[in-house]
């Protein structure tokens, strides 16, 4: 899910918190009066998961560190122990140093190098997710480098499937059940492949559960969001919930292309994005009020979200399963959605239906978005953070639910 944040939410018949509901099909989307708004007794259910993007990483002083579950070496120091405080990644022994930018998936991990025609990855493999064949390796569990064939220019990683940009074109590999790798198939790739039916220059991608965006130059002025794979909540925002295995231009709700994007988020079925005007969208899965508009109705095109009690304008905007992160320009941090287990950082455990102020002062970057925690820098230097602590992803050298920031121990 930009920087390092991800999540995973599956679609069932029952959420385990909420009642039995039957899944949306296109036909009921239709018979809604807008086209956009899904009444919350016809949308897709999720559960909660305790062990997908359930691991931390960042950048320091040239050098990697990650904790939290490793039980599929995602944090990449060679293990497969969890680890509550951070360790450093090592790549034969030596630091991992000179990486640009890392992604966290479900629970496999990527880098890359801003000189390098290639990306680094490491974690499960079940599904070709770092870029090998499973049958000769299920788990990488150190950085592996993988040939992309152009000059890297950007990753993220979602549940299952890996994303990157080289060359201004995007490359998918891994999971594609849900034709979360654009190729027009529903067939994984093991190896990065390239997404020709873009038309335009690529310079970033986002990662969600099972779905994928990207921003894209048609090279007349116009940059917009192409996004394909899962759409059962509306998460590609084209203004239906049909899943697409290839690129799609999201719109807003009013049937107009979404253009003049600077930044994209993926969260595990909603999406979000920040334009040059400095507003916000949002679209996708709303259950727990992760779009910002005060509601629980799910959006299948994009809308702008209400930017009341801001203090400054999206600097950096980042999702998680269920919930939804920003930096404003006076590097204040706001959140909201889904809060069960501290998300929001606000000290307690009840939903955001509309932005809250985290309680943490001044903060330079957004580093880690996983399912249900978050880690960020703050302008001193340190880090902070919050929310589910099941494996040890808040650093903190516990595996205590934070429902407010705590410091990252031991950097």
């Amino acid at each position: 899910m930009n920087h390092n944040h991800q999540l995973l939410w599956r679609p069932t018949m029952k959420n385990r918190l909420h009642k039995t509901v039957t899944i949306v099909s296109l036909g009921l989307v239709a018979a809604c009066s807008s086209g956009d708004d899904l009444p919350s007794s016809l949308q897709t259910t999720t559960t909660f998961s305790t062990t997908f993007y359930t691991h931390s990483l960042v950048i320091k002083n040239n050098k990697v560190y990650g904790w939290g579950n490793n039980a599929l070496s995602q944090v990449g120091d060679g293990t497969t122990s969890n680890r509550a405080t951070p360790v450093e990644v090592l790549v034969g022994g030596s630091s991992f140093s000179g990486v640009t930018k890392t992604a966290i998936g479900g629970s496999h991990s990527i880098a890359y190098k801003n000189t390098e025609a290639a990306v680094w990855t490491w974690g499960s493999n079940a599904l070709g997710q770092t870029g090998f064949d499973p049958a000769s390796a299920s788990t990488k569990p150190s950085p592996s480098q993988v040939n992309v064939g152009a000059v890297v220019q950007d990753v993220a990683a979602g549940g299952n499937h890996s994303l990157a940009v080289a060359g201004n074109k995007v490359y998918a590999w891994g999971d594609n059940s849900s034709g979360q790798l654009g190729d027009t198939t529903t067939v994984n790739h093991f190896a990065p492949t390239a997404l020709n039916s873009i038309v335009g220059t690529a310079t970033a991608v986002a990662a969600g559960g099972s779905h994928s965006l990207a921003i894209v130059d048609n090279g007349a002025g116009v940059v917009s969001v192409y996004s394909w794979g899962n759409n059962a909540n509306g998460q590609l925002g084209v203004g239906t919930t049909v899943t697409s295995s290839t690129p799609v231009q999201v719109r807003k709700s009013d049937g107009t292309p979404l253009t003049g994007v600077t930044m994209i988020a993926a969260g595990g079925s909603h999406s979000l994005a920040v334009t040059s005007d400095n507003k916000l969208w949002a679209w996708g899965y709303n259950g727990f009020g992760q779009l910002g508009d005060g509601t629980v109705i799910d959006r299948s095109r994009a809308f702008e979200v209400p930017l009341t009690g801001f203090t400054g304008t999206v600097a950096e905007v980042a999702a998680g399963s269920a919930h939804t992160v920003v930096r404003l320009s006076d590097n204040t941090v706001w959140a909201w959605g889904y809060n069960f287990v501290g998300q929001l950082g606000n000290g307690s455990t009840v939903n955001g239906l509309s932005p809250v102020k985290v309680p943490i002062g001044t903060v330079q970057k957004i580093e880690s978005v996983g399912g249900n925690h978050i880690v960020v820098r703050k302008v001193d230097g340190t880090y902070w953070s919050w929310g589910y602590n099941g494996q040890g992803q808040v650093g903190d050298g516990s595996t205590v639910n934070r429902l407010t920031p705590v410091q990252v121990s031991g950097i």
